[in-house]
């Protein structure tokens, strides 16, 4: 919380959120009219924000309701550094309101404009049905490439799949140059890429990989393909799997895919059959698509969720869609 100066009419602050996009929050000591916030780039006037928007991270902070703002800096800036001054109507500067950015030299650039990216609207008509066939994609960044049973599924899924083209993405030289060192026997099987925005990620995959601990800078990346994407499946490499058979896994009576089974497209007699294990639910149905027998409780948990699955996304539409269906109806029901 902040305590205004003994004169001050309006007070407030701002948050770098990642370098190209800013929140704050500003507001009047006497009353709960919004206010406007001046924002000058090298001493120039280019934008002036209402301070009236509900921003859950800058609430938690500062315990100040419907006071919030955003700024997104245009990309017309981004070829060089500037100096940001938030300023309130006396020309007073809000705290932390003097901010230099950053410019496309700086290593952090690029993942920064990528995760800004996804930080702006969606284009629902746009992502839906981008996409690319047989093509496997994962994050090089470093949190990935640090993890040694992360690093060495990849390698599996190399050799598993010799068809199959695979994009490995990245943000500055230090993670292309780890990469190349780690996967120096797979390189010419490996497109190397700096993807701008989700768009032009979804357009190059199938199938994303994606690490169980992977940072949450990450999440909306994810969610958005779960929600607006109709053909891609997200992977989640789970290492606790490695020594699971299905018999290991609870009965799970309070699971959406059970407790609202009809919109999920599950019968009460499957989930009866499964034990109410929500794992063997979901991979009964799939080996029905197949023409496949049903799960048996002692197979390998590794097997079917880290391999098996991507190969039947790989090779039957059905399944494919079946599984995005389901996330998508999952997230949108949260």
């Amino acid at each position: 919380m902040i305590i205004p100066k003994r004169d001050a009419k309006e007070y407030g602050a701002v948050h770098v959120d990642n370098y190209l996009s800013f929140v704050g929050f500003c507001k009047k000591v006497e009353s709960n009219e919004p206010c406007e916030v001046k924002v000058y780039l090298d001493g120039k006037l280019i934008d002036t924000l209402k301070a009236d928007k509900s921003i859950e991270k800058v609430e938690k902070i500062y315990d100040i309701k419907n006071h919030g703002f955003t700024f997104e800096l245009d990309e017309k800036y981004f070829e060089k550094s500037h100096l940001l001054e938030f300023k309130i109507n006396n020309d007073e500067l809000l705290l932390n309101g003097t901010i230099k950015t950053i410019d496309k030299n700086n290593a952090k650039f690029n993942e920064y404009r990528f995760l800004h990216s996804l930080t702006l609207d969606i284009d629902e008509e746009e992502i839906k049905d981008l996409y690319c066939k047989d093509a496997i994609g994962f994050l090089a960044v470093e949190e990935n490439l640090n993890d040694k049973d992360f690093v060495q599924y990849i390698k599996e899924l190399f050799t598993k799949f010799p068809q199959v083209t695979f994009k490995a993405f990245y943000f500055n030289d230090s993670q292309k140059n780890i990469f190349k060192t780690l996967f120096k026997d797979y390189i010419e099987r490996i497109d190397l890429i700096i993807p701008k925005n989700i768009y032009e990620l979804t357009n190059m995959i199938e199938i994303l990989i994606s690490n169980v601990d992977t940072s949450l800078a990450y999440k909306n990346l994810y969610s958005h393909i779960y929600i607006f994407s109709n053909q891609i499946f997200i992977n989640i490499f789970y290492q606790e799997y490695k020594n699971k058979i299905f018999k290991d896994f609870k009965p799970y009576k309070t699971h959406p895919f059970i407790q609202n089974n009809t919109l999920y497209n599950f019968t009460e007699q499957e989930i009866k059959e499964a034990n109410y294990i929500v794992q063997i639910m979901i991979y009964n149905k799939i080996h029905k698509l197949l023409n496949k027998e049903k799960i048996k409780e002692t197979d390998s948990v590794d097997e079917k969720l880290n391999i098996d699955r991507i190969r039947y996304i790989l090779q039957s539409s059905q399944v494919k869609s079946f599984l995005i269906s389901l996330m998508q109806k999952l997230y949108n029901n949260k």
